[in-house]
């Protein structure tokens, strides 16, 4: 035998010590892990799989173990192999007929590291636990078996950023902290957002085209499990205000009758269907308001229109909802000339200022569309005698410098830059 022989044979020897120690040392039990069979009286027998971080573990190398304290009662390689399941046929020992707690461990053999199962049980002499098909499953972690939802509706027009609802989850290990998020899957997540253990909206949600929201839900827990929801949100439709007002007839000819249908009023809401009260209302562009009325949706002008007088006039209309929310709108009225058309001024001919409270004055009809008109009246010897530059208000009672003037015929000119009335006032004492 020569020497590089002996040498290489010195090698190989020493290559399997080391194999033979790190399969000692790597792919068996603990040592504190043996039993004396023949040193109890009883036993029951446990068909179990070990399941770590919800995962159904495969390897066939594994260990579980058995525990009655720290004193080892039970071992079994996880070798059973149950379609692609691995179980190990755990005999436990003992030497009291019931009553002691057993608790579980785990050998892997992949990490060559020792896990504590959550799930005990209580030893029954002759009892069998679990079989092939239904094994006793062993935990190092439970899922989260649910996710509550503290609303399951939004009211449309909430806006973004807002927190919507509160999430907990339910799972039966003690100390369990959860984190929450959507999934990535579902097409109604799109538009909400988790914050801690908060949903957030982070758009506008209208009921009108989308009644509902499926959004999903992950909670995950601090030991590597999962538990996946879906949650049916309900949009809530809330009333809104209008958003436009709709006169479709905007001009009058001159020369209407008083209480002239104008048009009808419409208003534009988000809200189907929904019902509306209009109103007069103050406000930029009202200027006109007291020579319209409206009646229910329709507008009416109450006097006679004329070109020559007032070309446009000016109101604002409100229209309230049922649920008592409005929107204003000013309109401009246009007023159509009639070509020849010549309109008296329609005021009375003759006063009798004697403070019987008939004809005390010299009135015009529907004044305040003549607001840029002056007035001089005359006696019959052309002298003035009342003098308005503009704005007259039917305050001409037949008296010159608080005295009563005599009874007799008085001469108007009524005018603006382009209409010019003149006509006789009678005055009777």
């Amino acid at each position: 035998m020569t020497k590089q022989f002996m040498k290489k044979t010195k090698y190989l020897i020493l290559i399997i010590i080391l194999l033979k120690l790190s399969t000692l040392s790597f792919g068996q039990a603990p040592t504190t892990w043996s039993i004396n069979p023949s040193a109890f009286q009883y036993q029951m027998t446990v068909t179990s799989k070990a399941n770590i971080a919800c995962i159904d573990l495969a390897d066939t190398n594994n260990y579980i173990a058995a525990f009655v304290g720290s004193q080892c009662r039970g071992l079994v390689k996880t070798k059973t192999a149950v379609g692609n399941s691995k179980l190990g046929l755990l005999t436990i020992k003992s030497n009291v007929v019931s009553g002691e707690k057993v608790a579980f461990k785990i050998y892997r053999y992949s990490t060559n590291t020792i896990s504590n199962f959550l799930d005990s049980m209580v030893f029954v002499q002759g009892t069998q636990h679990g079989t092939l098909t239904n094994p006793i499953m062993l935990y190092t972690n439970h899922a989260p078996t649910d996710i509550a939802i503290t609303t399951h509706t939004i009211l449309e027009n909430t806006p973004p950023s807002t927190p919507i609802a509160t999430l907990s989850a339910i799972d039966i290990d003690p100390g369990t902290i959860f984190t929450y998020s959507l999934t990535s899957g579902q097409l109604g997540n799109i538009g909400f957002s988790i914050n801690g253990n908060k949903l957030v909206l982070d758009s506008t949600l209208n009921n009108e085209p989308d009644s509902i929201k499926i959004i999903e839900i992950i909670v995950d827990d601090n030991g590597g499990c999962t538990y996946v929801e879906t949650f049916t949100l309900n949009i809530i439709r809330t009333n809104e205000a209008p958003v436009n007002i709709i006169i479709d007839t905007l001009f009058v000819t001159e020369d209407n009758e008083p209480n002239f249908h104008l048009s009808k009023i419409k208003t534009l809401d988000n809200d189907n269907p929904d019902y509306f009260k209009y109103s007069l209302v103050l406000g930029s562009g009202d200027e006109d308001n007291s020579q319209f009325e409206i009646q229910d949706s329709s507008l009416y002008i109450l006097d006679k229109a004329n070109y020559d007088v007032k070309e446009v006039y000016h109101v604002r209309v409100r229209t309230t909802d049922v649920g008592g929310l409005s929107f204003e709108k000013a309109f401009d009225i246009i007023v159509i000339d009639v070509a020849g058309n010549s309109i008296p001024l329609p005021s009375t001919n003759y006063i009798s200022p004697n403070g019987d409270g008939k004809n005390d004055y010299w009135k015009i009809e529907n004044v305040l569309i003549y607001k840029g008109f002056s007035l001089q009246i005359f006696d019959q010897f052309g002298q003035v005698i009342y003098d308005v530059p503009n704005n007259y208000n039917n305050e001409f009672d037949g008296k010159f410098n608080g005295n009563a003037l005599p009874t007799g015929n008085y001469y108007y000119v009524f005018k603006n830059e382009k209409k010019t009335f003149k006509g006789n006032i009678a005055i009777v004492n």
